[in-house]
């Protein structure tokens, strides 16, 4: 069977224009405007790259003329397969009754993957403490005592789930700070790498005994520059043309690492090429400022420490910048470095309120981070709020202080320090794009982009007693169960439907993220199940599908992306216990693994059952009940030889 050439997205297109729309003035921000078109464009599945964009294409049969103009055959159609066809093509709409669109892939400019598990725990700490009491004993687990050359069984756990749930939120790229441990920052440039995650992975640099715990730092500071270039070679081998993962050099901050150990990482990563990309902190926390002055005394300034030892340059990423000074700011300017603001985290812990508006009228490049887990939550999105709000307390702040003498008065001024979704968003696509390096490839819909983009659903708009479709489309036990916390109602404008789910949306929202052309992440749960005759024509739907399954067997429904899922299926599968040819009549989920029993009577027992035909899965049985309620007999009542195996246990998520 011939494979597919293009992939073709038809629907609703939605992304931000390169430059502001009206630039910035002394009393006004800069206005962006959504860029909305309704059309079709297709990728080429050979490199992912948006191959062309055809917006004229209004409707269903636009899309087919197009499809027959450009000799196109759609996969799945008869004759599609055939000798002499054309290309073929997959078609991929978004829905327009339930308000779907494309949008950019969100790049999160600034994540600490280890600490995921401590998402949302910080107490009333500030930022040294909290690193003391919170960070650095759950980054010292990712090393393994037993086996030091191995990661122990946890960070493959906290290392799946942490690239899963961030795809999950529509994160196609994202600069990850690790730990110290090479095995364990290996593991996770080769998790994103597997789930199709653009990334740029890190080995935390520590060095400085007197700053870093005892049972948390490097042993030397040769020690650690060679551990750094080890996890460099790592993902060098990884990912020879650096695809989807790149190193990135990461000191910690400089109250981490001794001026030895900067100055060399900074010559390391000026002696490839092109440059190896570098991040750190600065500027995050006002006693951090203080620490450093007292650390470096020669220094001019925080940014300076880093200037002189070759760390400030156009391929550096600087967390926080909080309380950079005017001249700081020109400096970082100057040398061409990034700032990724992570206004959760700076809130959580009280570091203080980044004003975002300064660095970008100093020509400093702005995009977004999450900084899990000083910020609580790994979803760019929720940047995208939390920027928008702390800019109005800038703004604000300003204002109170720009009062008269006495204090009474509190005089207006132009507002201009806050940031509206537009520009939030923004920051969250075409700003992270150029605070990773990568503004001509990914960030936007344009052609020969890179396909990283996300499918959004907002859901159906509501009737006049409240009710949208799916939950007045027969009762099925899932009437007045929505799957978004966002409300339309027919009448908004897409610019206003889209400030509604920037305010109320969240993962449920997301039906499908790709990178670089191709589906993103381990699994993808199934919201929708539809019964169709062979005509095509819609029998039946079942809204809110996932729900009603975890209901009735206790675990939700998802499918694999079937490479993933062979490629586990080959490499974990207990090869003795591969069996084909006996039907499974019956299936025992047992506290410690599950049991199976075939149509001869054996009993097999083993940790997980993969199933690879027939219709003994709970999925496909479920599937057959559902569809023979409304039309009995429509699945043969039998059941076919299968080929399946019991699986050792894999950490997937």
């Amino acid at each position: 069977m011939a494979s597919c050439v293009y992939t073709v997205y038809y629907g609703t297109f939605i992304h931000l224009p390169r430059l502001p729309n009206e630039p910035a003035t002394p009393t006004s921000p800069p206005k962006y405007k959504l860029s909305i078109n309704h059309g079709a464009l297709w990728v080429s599945q050979a490199d992912g790259k948006i191959e062309g964009i055809d917006w004229e294409v209004r409707d269903e049969e636009g899309l087919r003329e197009l499809i027959k103009n450009m000799g196109w055959k759609v996969e799945g159609e008869d004759g599609a397969n055939g000798d002499g066809a054309g290309q073929l093509v997959e078609v991929v709409k978004s829905r327009s009754q339930k308000n779907g669109f494309f949008f950019p892939g969100f790049i999160d400019s600034h994540i600490h993957a280890p600490q995921y598990p401590n998402s949302g725990i910080f107490g009333s700490s500030t930022l040294l403490d909290w690193l003391e009491t919170y960070t650095f004993p759950l980054e010292a687990s990712f090393g393994n005592n037993d086996d030091p050359s191995e990661p122990p069984l946890s960070a493959h756990t906290v290392y799946n789930r942490v690239v899963s749930r961030t795809l999950s939120h529509g994160t196609t790229c994202a600069a990850y700070f690790a730990t110290i441990h090479v095995p364990a920052t290996n593991l996770l440039a080769t998790i994103c790498h597997t789930k199709g995650q653009r990334a740029l992975v890190g080995r935390v640099c520590m060095d400085n005994p007197a700053l870093c715990p005892s049972y948390y730092r490097d042993e030397s500071t040769s020690s650690s520059l060679s551990a750094t270039k080890a996890s460099i070679a790592h993902i060098h081998d990884l990912d020879p043309n650096a695809t989807l993962i790149r190193p990135i050099i990461t000191p910690r901050f400089a109250p981490s690492c001794t001026h030895t150990a900067l100055t060399q990482l900074g010559a390391l990563a000026a002696s490839t090429s092109p440059p190896t990309p570098i991040q750190t902190h600065i500027s995050e926390n006002i006693n951090e400022v203080t620490l450093v002055a007292e650390l470096f005394p020669t220094a001019k300034s925080y940014a300076d420490v880093y200037d002189s030892t070759g760390l400030l340059t156009p391929h550096t990423i600087l967390a926080h910048a909080v309380h950079l000074s005017a001249e700081e700011r020109a400096l970082v300017a100057k040398r061409g470095s990034a700032v990724a603001h992570c206004p959760a985290s700076n809130s959580a812990i009280g570091s203080g309120l980044c004003p975002v508006r300064e660095l970008l009228d100093d020509g400093i490049t702005v995009g977004l981070g999450t900084d899990v887990s000083g910020g609580w939550s790994p979803s760019i999105l929720e940047a995208v709020r939390q920027a928008c709000l702390v800019s109005r307390l800038v703004a604000f702040s300003n204002g109170a202080a720009a009062g008269t003498e006495e204090g009474a008065v509190r005089k207006s001024v132009s507002g201009r320090e806050k940031i509206s979704v537009e520009e939030g968003l923004y920051l969250a696509t075409r700003g992270g794009a150029k605070v990773v390096g990568m503004q001509d490839a990914i960030g936007g819909f344009e052609k020969g982009m890179f396909w990283d983009a996300q499918m959004l659903e907002i859901g159906e708009s509501l009737d006049g007693d409240g009710c949208d479709a799916a939950s007045r489309g027969g009762d099925n036990g899932n009437r007045g169960v929505h799957t978004s916390s966002v409300d339309v109602f027919g009448w908004e404008s897409w610019e206003e439907k889209i400030a509604k789910w920037v305010w109320s949306g969240d993962d449920r929202n997301i039906r499908a993220v790709w990178v670089a052309g191709r589906p993103a992440g381990d699994v993808c749960v199934v919201n929708l199940l539809e019964l169709r005759n062979d005509k095509g024509e819609l029998l039946v739907s079942f809204p809110d599908v996932e729900n009603s399954f975890t209901q009735r067997h206790g675990y939700p429904l998802v499918f694999f992306e079937r490479q993933l899922a062979l490629k586990i299926f080959q490499s974990h599968v207990d090869k003795s216990k591969v069996l084909v040819g006996k039907a499974v009549r019956d299936v025992e989920l047992l506290c410690d693994g599950v049991s199976v029993t075939t149509q001869d009577g054996s009993v097999f027992s083993g940790d997980i059952l993969v199933g690879c035909d027939g219709i003994h899965s709970k999925v496909r049985q479920e599937m057959v009940r559902l569809a023979n309620d409304v039309c009995p007999g429509y699945f043969p009542a039998r059941e076919f030889d299968s080929e399946w195996a019991l699986s050792v246990t894999v950490p997937l998520s």
